[in-house]
């Protein structure tokens, strides 16, 4: 297991990882679980998201949306992409005194290798470009658990 940083905006933006990650030949799934998404965010990732389904690749993503943060016009991207294969669940507590949908989490997966990225970004603009934030990306051998 290989352990990496990710200090943005002083490193790479997540952003930039995610669309690298994405683009590799050899990932055949990927997962997000996201407090909140907008337009923003998602139109960051929609185009290598789209090119990973067409590929057979699958995706599934949790949003939150018990903040009103989560913008309709996000939910409305993540919902073409279950035209073309996604799954997108979205998690709401109607409880307002609750607890809030809050992580923060992409995987992507391989054959023989499993890359986790866990930390403060969400699926927004500012959360995968711009904004002060941190994340720890594992690369993990598969073949090693």
């Amino acid at each position: 297991m290989r352990a990496r940083l990710l200090n943005q905006p002083d490193d790479d933006q997540l952003s930039t990882v995610l669309k690298d990650l994405l683009q590799n030949p050899e990932v055949s799934r990927f997962e997000a679980l996201v407090a909140f998404a907008m337009s923003s965010g998602v139109q960051q990732l929609q185009q290598e998201m789209e090119t990973l389904l067409s590929a057979s690749g699958n995706i599934r993503i949790v949003v939150g949306v018990s903040r009103r943060v989560t913008s309709v016009e996000g939910l409305g991207l993540l919902l073409r992409l279950v035209e073309k294969g996604a799954a997108v669940f979205v998690f709401h507590n109607d409880n307002p005194d609750g607890p809030t949908f809050h992580p923060k989490l992409y995987l992507f997966q391989e054959p023989q290798r499993a890359i986790l990225i866990v930390g403060s970004n969400n699926m927004t603009g500012k959360g995968l470009v711009g904004n002060y934030e941190m994340s720890l990306m594992l690369d993990l051998d598969l073949r090693n658990l």
